[in-house]
């Protein structure tokens, strides 16, 4: 008997040790290797182009959703490897593949990432794997996709992002908002025919510098003609509006809006964030409610990608135009009640408007 146990104690010490061999040959520890590469450009906004593929990266088994680690310049951070801007929450850092190159840009929603990590044209950098999928959930939650056709679109104004704002006391065909009319995209030429038959008399262009507005003009001998009679003021502002020099260009903005006839059309590229940004500015100042505001940032979500108020997603974009105001508020709450003094501090006190110019302003608008 005791010589049958102890065979049958070997035997199942032997299947014990087989089993977990296999079990670690089914599973082996992925390993991911290390890229090295440089910032070979950085954009007016910030984000830092690298000479990474991202063909070669996702080659390697980097895949949307993972978390990996940025080294360079003595700093190293954890990014989630995205698709978009949007599929991080404002003031987050990303990584994800620019569309014109295919190598990896990083980037802060919202915010300068050259400024903010020091990263710089020629800096060394180098992308590793930190904990795989780690973001797949969030990124799955948050993705955002638009068609550049037409014909996926109920109209020329949801395909184009235009539309009249008339929230708050904003008088009627006073205030557009739009993509950019001469970006030189699909949805460009339908801007121009919106704005164009909305008679706009005056255009703040956010989005483009002066070579930009030079090149894309005379792609559109509307929008040219308004810019030779000097009805066009162009800011190339970024989407930052923390940085040093987003208040010095919002006030040449709104200066020239109290100089010039309206209709008025503000742009940015798509219409979206920078134009989000200065339109609710413009909306509070004229009476609107929060809740109008954040409805009418989240038109461009809904022309663009289609997201609705039933979403999870849409609580979580809407309250980016929110937090923002909070942040002019010094982080303060802000309502309904305080909504329009927020406003008029941050133009006086970080602008450098004067209580004359706010007056101006709301007397164009109403």
């Amino acid at each position: 008997m005791k010589k049958v146990l102890i065979k049958e104690r070997i035997l199942g010490s032997v299947l014990v040790l087989v089993l977990a061999a296999c079990v670690s040959a089914k599973a082996p520890e992925v390993s991911y290797p290390d890229f090295s590469g440089e910032a070979v450009s950085v954009s007016k906004y910030g984000n830092v182009l690298t000479d990474i593929s991202a063909a070669a990266i996702e080659n390697a088994g980097y895949e949307m959703g993972d978390v990996l680690i940025i080294q360079s310049e003595g700093i190293a951070e954890e990014v989630p490897y995205v698709s978009a801007y949007s599929d991080v929450d404002r003031g987050n850092l990303l990584a994800h593949t620019d569309p014109d190159s295919g190598q990896i840009e990083l980037a802060i929603s919202y915010g300068n990432l050259s400024e903010r990590l020091g990263i710089v044209l020629g800096s060394a950098v180098t992308l590793k794997m930190a904990v795989k999928g780690a973001y797949l959930s969030e990124f799955e939650i948050r993705h955002l996709e638009k068609s550049e056709s037409r014909s996926d679109y109920a109209s020329d104004e949801v395909f184009a992002n235009f539309r009249e704002i008339r929230t708050g006391s904003i008088r009627a065909r006073t205030l557009y908002r739009s993509c950019n009319p001469i970006l030189g995209d699909a949805r460009a030429p339908y801007a121009v025919a919106l704005a164009e038959a909305a008679e706009i008399k005056t255009i703040i262009n956010l989005a483009d510098s002066d070579e930009e507005l030079a090149q894309r003009g005379p792609s559109s001998p509307w929008y040219d003609s308004l810019i030779r009679s000097g009805n066009v003021v162009n800011l190339n502002m970024g989407v930052d509006f923390q940085s040093p020099d987003f208040p010095e260009k919002l006030k040449k903005a709104l200066q020239f809006l109290i100089a010039s006839e309206g209709p008025y059309l503000i742009h940015c590229n798509e219409g979206k964030d920078r134009a989000g940004i200065v339109s609710a500015l413009l909306e509070g100042l004229a009476g609107a409610k929060l809740s109008d505001i954040k409805a009418d940032y989240m038109v461009s979500y809904a022309n663009y990608y289609g997201v609705t108020p039933n979403e999870a997603r849409y609580a979580a974009i809407a309250n980016i135009i929110v937090d923002i105001l909070k942040e002019m508020n010094k982080g303060g709450a802000v309502t309904d009640r305080n909504l329009s003094q927020v406003i008029e501090n941050y133009l006086t006190q970080n602008v450098g408007l004067s209580a004359q110019e706010i007056s101006q302003i709301r007397s164009r608008l109403r």
